[in-house]
């Protein structure tokens, strides 16, 4: 695993069009929130990577807004495809499909933007889908994080009200 710093600017240049949570730009970039760069030889323990996909206590998919919402791993999805709606399992499953057929040709290689959480844990911000493919494939792989370390805050993020308490 290596690591490097990178600016906040860059980053907002390069994944705005992306990121589709609610993420607040200009309140993150008042924090003086920074960004490191960083590459891992795939994502395990996949329990510590957070996706902004929630389930209900009968473990079907809802809102993060919903009061009995509690945040998805990259465990859950490996775990259970099944609790995903069929769009998102289709579309993962043939990310997890193609994955697998490069496994003998060569070492898949990935990006992701992601939000640091405490614990060493991260919520995926951008990636959500061929990291869960990544995972699910078992596929050994090369994956370039861009994380933000920044406030544990709502105002910020609003997936971030499941480790707001924490901190």
């Amino acid at each position: 695993m290596s690591s490097q710093k990178f600016l906040l600017e860059d980053f907002e240049l390069f994944f705005s069009q992306f990121i589709r949570v609610l993420l607040n730009w200009e309140r993150l970039k008042e924090t003086k929130a920074n960004v490191r760069v960083t590459i891992y030889n795939g994502l395990e323990p996949f329990s510590n990577w957070y996706l902004p996909w929630y389930l209900s206590s009968m473990r079907k998919e809802i809102s993060y807004r919903d009061a009995v919402s509690k945040p998805l791993t990259l465990h859950q999805v490996v775990d259970d495809l099944s609790i995903l709606d069929e769009a998102r399992r289709c579309r993962i499953q043939g990310l997890s499909d193609s994955f697998m057929e490069c496994r003998a040709s060569q070492c898949p290689q990935v990006m992701i933007a992601s939000y640091a959480l405490p614990g060493n844990k991260h919520l995926i911000l951008d990636g959500n889908h061929r990291a869960s493919a990544l995972a699910l494939s078992g596929v050994k792989a090369k994956v370039m994080t861009f994380e933000v370390f920044g406030l544990i805050k709502q105002e910020i993020l609003p997936d971030l009200k499941f480790w707001e308490k924490v901190m």
